[in-house]
């Protein structure tokens, strides 16, 4: 029985890993979505919020 289940499972899980690998199948948030979703929380104010962004906008500097 392992046989039967080996490809399917070994199928299931290259699938899983190629749409990881795609942009569009990306799972976890990018730094401004998770700054926005703080700041829709409540988080961190305005000033704050403008802040980050613009250095994350500027890379940093």
């Amino acid at each position: 029985m392992k046989e039967t289940c080996g490809p399917a499972t070994s199928i299931a899980g290259e699938a899983q890993h190629d749409a990881r690998d795609e942009p569009s199948g990306r799972t976890q948030p990018d730094a401004l979505q998770i700054l926005e979703e703080r700041f829709a929380r409540g988080e961190i104010d305005h000033d704050e919020f403008e802040s980050r962004r613009a250095a994350l906008r500027d890379g940093g500097t």
